[in-house]
């Protein structure tokens, strides 16, 4: 009877799983088309430019543009620990070691909890955790990020977006001027207060300090004066894009795409896992209350886990097709036609399996609490 009581428990989490899936599917289709017309309209907009020199013909355009990365400004400090480096972006990484909880279900249905320790720049709540695992409420220091305050490719300036946009991969050597607060020393570059990086405890901090050294640069944006600023799509979409290495404009846009089209299936991918997971969730009772019949109750739940599967199919193409209509009307009615088909197959599935979801000689249902075998019981007893 617990799974039965657990399974109708879960109803709710399967009708909001599915909920969050739809939304999540919808938002993902909806923001794939608004970033496609936008790279779309970039291609026939962009103009390649020579970053040597300004040319204000090109104001207002969008504009793709590289060169060699100028740090013009001092070197950016952190005053708290008096870390310096030339550079035009600086970030102070804090992490604790923490607990983290995690939880996996076993065979019959039961949560079990198991708890790791690991390094985290954040502060991971130990509240609702079992068996005495408890961490810090709070960081003796925070994370923070800095950017130069005059960085140049060849005559352009950048903005302080764009800056930011810089990726920091390298860790500081820290020097003997650096300030090691009370109970912290320096190892392997991090200032910590363990002994043994390799072997912490809870509550132990270590902090590093990262900076950009990228010495070639290219920038996708439109020109204002000797500087950048947003570029906006008919569509919605903006673009105001810096990334390592020389690349003209079409290559810049390429990449754009590249990564609109892993976030495109990883988003599609989360929102169609979390419908099945949902169906699921919701026709549970069915395969709970079967389950207690070995042969019969696993038929009952494969078929409920593969009517579950094709109506999340179901659903998350019904999603793309609508999102897609306007823009690719072919896909949409083709995306459609499998809607009917996998509607087709799930109805012929069920007719197919409606006798043998039945019991042999329409008995009915043995009660899970008191499930007796007659042949074994003395002739005399019956």
């Amino acid at each position: 009877m617990k799974k039965i009581g657990n399974s109708v428990m879960a109803i709710p989490f399967g009708i909001l799983f599915i909920i969050v899936g739809v939304f999540i599917l919808a938002w993902n289709e909806g923001n794939n088309v608004k970033n496609i017309k936008t790279t779309n309209e970039a291609l026939k907009e962009y103009i390649n430019v020579n970053s040597d020199a300004v040319d204000s013909s090109n104001e207002g355009k969008l504009v793709a543009t590289n060169g060699t990365l100028t740090l013009l400004g001092n070197d950016i400090v952190d005053n708290e620990f008096n870390v310096k480096m030339k550079t035009a972006k600086l970030v102070r990484k804090v992490e604790m070691y923490q607990w983290k909880e995690e939880e996996k279900t076993d065979e019959n249905d039961n949560t079990i909890k198991t708890y790791k320790r690991l390094w985290s720049e954040d502060l991971i709540s130990s509240a609702s955790y079992e068996g005495g695992y408890v961490n810090p409420e709070n960081m003796p220091y925070e994370n923070r990020s800095y950017i130069a305050n005059n960085v140049k490719i060849g005559a352009f300036s950048l903005t302080d977006n764009q800056i930011d946009q810089l990726t920091t991969p390298n860790i500081i050597n820290l020097q003997n001027d650096t300030v090691i607060p009370t109970g912290y020393h320096i190892i392997n570059n991090y200032i910590t207060n363990t002994e043994n990086l390799d072997n912490p405890e809870v509550g132990d901090v270590r902090i590093s300090f990262l900076y950009n050294d990228d010495k070639e640069v290219s920038v996708l944006a439109v020109q204002q004066n000797d500087t950048f600023s947003t570029y906006r799509s008919e569509s919605g979409g903006e673009i105001n894009r810096i990334e390592p290495g020389t690349y003209n404009g079409a290559e810049m846009i390429a990449h754009i795409q590249n990564e609109d089209k892993v976030n495109k299936w990883l988003f599609r991918g989360v929102g169609l896992v979390l419908i099945i997971l949902g169906f699921s969730a919701v026709l549970g009772p069915i395969s709970a209350v079967t389950s207690f019949v070995p042969v019969f109750g696993r038929l009952v739940g494969n078929v409920i886990g593969l009517i579950s599967t094709l109506l999340g199919l179901c659903l998350s193409l019904l999603i793309i097709a609508i999102f897609w209509f306007a823009f690719r009307p072919l896909l949409s009615i083709i995306l459609l036609a499998l809607v009917f088909g996998l509607i087709f197959l799930i109805s012929n599935i069920v007719k197919k399996n409606k006798n043998n979801l039945m019991p042999a000689n329409n008995q009915a249902m043995p009660n899970p609490n008191n499930i007796v075998d007659n042949q074994n019981i003395p002739n005399n007893l019956k």
